[in-house]
């Protein structure tokens, strides 16, 4: 019993993080979302619109959905107060559901650094992470349904 209870409180600040992120399903430093788009059509939309954005995509494996960018210079989210350089890279990964779904993963990896300190991970938990996500999401899912 006591195991259980142990259990169960391990697991709870996981499930209280997933229950605001707006029909988001938290992966760590990321999101996913099923779309009622086919596979083929949201990994094509889902390249051209980070490449559109000013990533550049350095892996690009089309037959399993994988896209991964580079980092860009002044892309991410910051903590507050910081004002020095910020960055960001995404990582997304796109799963086959049936003919006409797909559960797309987003992974955005935002830095920050003062002067001359070393790059550091910025919380992805934080409103600003949770806004910037839904502006991916809703601008894949758009080019997806426009092709």
């Amino acid at each position: 019993m006591k195991k259980r209870t142990w259990l169960a409180l391990f697991f709870l600040p996981f499930l209280l993080a997933c229950a605001g992120t707006g029909g988001h399903e938290s992966t760590g430093y990321g999101q996913a979302k099923v779309i009622d788009v086919p596979f083929t059509k949201l990994v094509r939309a889902t390249a051209d619109y980070l490449s559109n954005r000013g990533y550049r995509v350095i892996i690009s494996d089309l037959d399993n959905g994988i896209i991964k960018t580079d980092y860009r210079s002044g892309a991410g989210w910051a903590q507050r107060g910081s004002r020095g350089e910020r960055r960001a890279k995404v990582e997304a990964k796109i799963e086959r559901i049936d003919d006409t779904h797909s559960k797309l993963t987003l992974e955005i990896y935002a830095e920050v650094r003062e002067l001359n300190t070393p790059w550091e991970l910025v919380d992805g938990g934080s409103r600003d992470a949770l806004v910037i996500y839904g502006r991916f999401f809703d601008g894949i899912t758009t080019r997806a349904k426009e092709m």
